[in-house]
């Protein structure tokens, strides 16, 4: 073998490994601790209050480069590697185009993950097939550690007509036992009344959308869009929102935020740079303000592990926390700055009570112990508000700000690992 070849190979191998090395570093990270505590507090929320972070055309990523497919790619990582950083809402673009896939006398019309037009222009023969893509989501869902956990899938609908059937059976052959299917009759956008917590509960795991619902058959399996709006995701424009409090954009208002999944992109390919509008770039601190705005599918380019957007997206526990410190540290509290922290149940602060039909703060004017909060809330209110936790960085900029306007540093939350497992329950 040719020495330059050789160094080649050894080249790419090494590449490979560090690559992957830096996501198996960033599993066993505060961040990626944080992200997952986060993942559980919104468990049990309305989908429209969930948050689900995101990558924009997720499947054009530079590790399927080839001489013939994905020369401007948005993502660096693969699927796969994508899931593991914490992602959990992916965009794969559906064209029914010519595949030369194998043998020429294997060449065939097929299902392709291109990165073109509506008219197919942009796609490449050599690009990946459906299937494979759909074979990494079920992979990664295989893995016992991801059991409770939920994708969202968008299919960006470029398929022809005739082959809405390969699609289904695509669908049905990776994950047909795993997706949570619309309601039968007709077009039907995801319910945004269930939560996460319901969804495993029926033993189901992916939630799949589409652009509408062209053909009957296929609407029996992927859903048209978020609620009302049948169209694919309601989009904003990151530049036209404005920080917290000023949360509203011209194009939706703040209970349109509470009752959907509202998706905010970018996209820093170079083909878009150079003939498109492309909307601002997803930056930690655009990133922080959308999260703190209540928006709740932001997607990113060009993520990797220790992006700072990825420690942006923490808003809840404080840097290195939860720690239990002193084996004695179960409950937590909510510090000054608005981030949490575990300490010993037995401190006494006032505490975090919330009106779960207006979602409405109040800070206790009593003061105990982690385990009188329930009683205290009820008791001053006359059971009006409920001892609660922020489960949504706009839930908890609420807090902080009721905190601020009151005085006080410090209240209880309703959270806690009394258990004493890795497992804290809001």
């Amino acid at each position: 073998m040719h020495l330059s070849f050789r160094i080649l190979i050894l080249t790419l191998a090494l590449v490979g490994a560090v690559s992957a090395s830096d996501v198996d570093d960033f599993q066993h990270s505060w961040i990626s601790r944080a992200l997952q505590h986060q993942r559980q507090l919104d468990r049990d929320v309305p989908l429209a209050q969930a948050t689900f972070l995101a990558t924009h055309n997720s499947y054009n990523s530079s590790r399927y480069t080839t001489a013939g497919s994905y020369w401007d790619p948005n993502q660096s990582r693969s699927i796969g590697e994508q899931l593991r950083i914490g992602i959990r809402a992916v965009e794969f673009d559906v064209h029914s185009y010519f595949s030369t896939a194998g043998w020429p006398w294997q060449w065939h019309w097929e299902l392709l993950l291109c990165h073109g037009q509506d008219n197919h222009v942009g796609c490449s023969s050599f690009d990946r097939a459906f299937q494979s893509g759909l074979g990494e989501l079920r992979d990664w869902l295989n893995r016992s550690e991801n059991r409770d956990e939920v994708l969202l899938l968008y299919i960006e609908d470029h398929i022809n007509g005739g082959d809405y059937g390969k699609a289904i059976n695509a669908l049905r052959n990776a994950l047909g036992d795993k997706i949570y299917r619309p309601a039968a009759g007709g077009c039907r956008g995801m319910p945004m009344q269930i939560s996460k917590a319901d969804i495993i509960a029926s033993g189901k795991r992916v939630l799949v959308m589409s652009d509408g619902c062209d053909d009957a058959n296929w609407a029996a399996w992927v859903h048209g869009g978020v609620g009302d709006h049948l169209s694919g995701y309601p989009t904003g424009h990151i530049s036209e929102l404005g920080g917290y409090p000023y949360c509203e954009a011209h194009r939706f208002s703040r209970a349109f935020f509470n009752t959907h999944l509202v998706r905010y992109q970018e996209d820093r390919t170079n083909l878009s740079s150079a003939f498109g509008d492309p909307d601002a770039p997803v930056t930690p601190e655009t990133l922080r303000t959308l999260l703190q705005c209540g928006v709740n599918l932001p997607g990113m380019d060009k993520l990797t592990p220790f992006d700072g957007r990825l420690e942006a997206a923490v808003w809840s526990w404080d840097n290195g926390e939860p720690n239990n410190a002193g084996g004695i540290e179960h409950c937590a509290e909510h510090r000054r700055n608005g981030r949490f922290n575990d300490v010993d149940c037995n401190r006494q602060y006032a505490f975090a009570c919330r009106d779960p039909n207006s979602g409405a703060w109040h800070v206790s004017l009593s003061h105990g112990t982690w385990s009188q909060g329930e009683a205290i809330c009820g008791g001053e209110t006359s059971g009006v508000f409920h001892y609660a936790t922020p489960r949504s960085s706009y839930d908890n900029e609420q807090l902080k700000a009721l905190k601020q306007a009151r005085g006080i540093d410090v209240v209880w939350l309703r959270y806690n690992n009394q258990n004493q497992t890795a497992v804290w329950i809001p």
